[in-house]
């Protein structure tokens, strides 16, 4: 496998993660809860699959640079996307929702926004991995692909 597979398939998650987020943003604001409803269910299932590779595999290489601390605030920004996500899917197809909540869910994005563009700066320390590592960041993204689980459910599930 060679070694450019994850970093290529991590940087694209980022990409369509952040041009679909854009998206429900757009639907949220015209309150178009069909819209956000395919949306949310897209990005469920995308987000899977990409949070699994990294909290399983990617994050624990990251303490070796980043330290403890910075991996355990990078948790917990998926703890609160997750948590966002869980509340959308239940949630965003309803008109009621749409018009009470409208405002916290564009909130609860922007914090979706800063995590994928500084998330997206970890190429630069992957690119520096051993190749093993990138041989073991493959080999789990192929795992986790193939089982996909979307976000909400992986996380209930662990």
């Amino acid at each position: 496998m060679e070694h450019s597979n994850f970093l290529e398939a991590f940087k694209e998650d980022h990409k369509i993660i952040l041009d679909k987020l854009l998206n429900l943003k757009d639907a949220v604001k015209r309150k178009e809860t069909k819209d956000a409803e395919n949306l949310v269910k897209f990005l469920d299932n995308i987000m899977g699959p990409h949070f699994r590779v990294e909290e399983e595999a990617l994050y624990p290489m990251l303490t070796e640079y980043f330290g403890e601390d910075n991996v355990e605030r990078l948790l917990e920004e998926h703890t609160m996307a997750t948590e966002a996500m869980n509340e959308f899917k239940h949630n965003i197809g309803s008109e009621q929702y749409m018009r009470e909540h409208g405002e916290d869910t564009l909130k609860k994005l922007q914090g979706f926004f800063l995590h994928v563009t500084s998330c997206d700066g970890l190429s630069i320390i992957i690119e520096k991995f051993s190749d093993d590592q990138k041989n073991n960041l493959d080999a789990h993204l192929t795992k986790v692909r193939d089982e996909a689980i979307p976000l909400t459910v992986w996380k209930q599930q662990i």
